[in-house]
């Protein structure tokens, strides 16, 4: 149920609570990042340094946690997945904000070398845009893939 790497929660830890919000028709907000740059880390510096981007990340997600209840989730290579549970728009914005704040700052990752990483976002809200965890991660998955080639803003469809 946890990264063995980053030691958040992963895949499968996901599924299952989103399956239970669900259950429990709570609404709820589903997070998708895909790390930009990274593979240029692990070409250039080594597996090594990849490795150390995310467990930094997964840290800074881990700090903010509790600001607005968000769940942090790492769901594969570069991937990381955030539950929020709110669907409100105004709380989607803020927590928008809170996961940007996570890659303004450099990352550390071998001794005196920093990189800078960005994130591509997408976004699904339960029960609004989608009635299961397939559906929603399929949804935020396109948003995030809109992103990732079109702007650096985040894309949200209702």
């Amino acid at each position: 149920m946890s990264d063995a790497l980053t030691g958040i929660a992963n895949r499968l830890a996901i599924e299952q609570k989103a399956n239970l919000y669900i259950s429990s028709q709570q609404a709820f907000t589903l997070f998708l990042l895909d790390l930009n740059g990274f593979k240029q880390i692990n070409d250039k510096y080594g597996h090594q340094a990849g490795d150390a981007a995310l467990i930094e990340l997964a840290h800074r997600f881990e700090q903010v946690r509790s600001s607005i209840k968000l769940t942090p989730y790492r769901i594969g290579g570069d991937e990381f997945a955030i539950l929020a549970t709110s669907s409100d728009s105004e709380v989607i914005e803020q927590s928008v904000e809170i996961l940007m704040d996570c890659f303004s700052s450099k990352i550390e990752i071998l001794p005196n070398t920093r990189v800078q990483l960005s994130t591509s976002l997408g976004l699904a809200t339960y029960p609004h845009q989608a009635g299961s965890f397939s559906q929603l991660i399929k949804i935020a998955d396109k948003n995030m893939y809109q992103m990732k080639f079109t702007t650096r803003g985040y894309t949200h469809s209702s």
